[in-house]
């Protein structure tokens, strides 16, 4: 990421609170499962998000032959490749978005996240009525989980997340490299805890406004 410059006040997005396991460790877990689990994987993602990245990370695994992407995170991608924005080697990714529809494949990367429409409703819908859902396909969510992912969580899925936001660790860090003597804990639902966190450096500031 490029760097912010010094600030006196940092508003941070502090969606998973003090939550601090690192990537390194999300990756290592989510490796694990699928080495565990027989059959196809659905791993329900927003396009426009870690679909991407997770597409990147099995490949390099598993191999190209291994991972189908659906037509909607194949569109989204593929701009991101033309306008230069996505971050990643093209040689890399493209062999996956010039590729039709591979229902064979081991390893599903699907919109809706929450598989409650697009393509990965329609995997766990049909996996569901042919009994397969929880047998030899399952579901694997790597993000927040409505109702409905949790529904098809009890039937035949899992959930282990992939950090889209910064866990402590990176919050912390941030911190320090501003500078930062105040700080705000964006997105948290219980925003006092980080009082008991005596790793910040900055006072916690938990008003609906203060002056910058």
């Amino acid at each position: 990421l490029d760097l912010p410059p010094p600030a006196a006040t940092a508003i941070l997005d502090c969606s998973y609170q003090l939550d601090d396991v690192p990537q390194t460790e999300r990756f290592a877990a989510l490796d694990a499962l699928l080495d565990r689990l027989d059959g196809q994987v659905l791993l329900p993602v927003p396009p426009s998000g870690r679909a991407g990245e997770m597409a990147l990370h099995l490949i390099r695994r598993y191999g190209h032959a291994s991972v189908m992407l659906d037509p909607e995170c194949q569109a989204v991608l593929a701009t991101g490749l033309r306008s230069g924005t996505l971050g990643v080697d093209a040689a890399e990714i493209s062999p996956l978005l010039a590729r039709g529809p591979l229902d064979e494949a081991r390893f599903l990367v699907c919109d809706t996240p929450n598989a409650d429409g697009g393509a990965a409703w329609g995997y766990v819908r049909a996996w569901h009525e042919s009994g397969r859902l929880g047998r030899d396909a399952h579901v694997v969510f790597t993000g927040h989980m409505t109702a409905h992912a949790r529904a098809i969580a009890s039937q035949g899925g899992r959930f282990l997340r992939w950090n889209v936001h910064p866990p402590l660790g990176d919050q912390i860090e941030m911190i320090r490299r501003l500078g930062a003597r105040r700080f705000a804990p964006l997105f948290s639902s219980r925003p006092e805890d980080y009082l008991l966190e005596p790793r910040f450096d900055a006072q916690l500031v938990l008003h609906e406004r203060c002056s910058l």
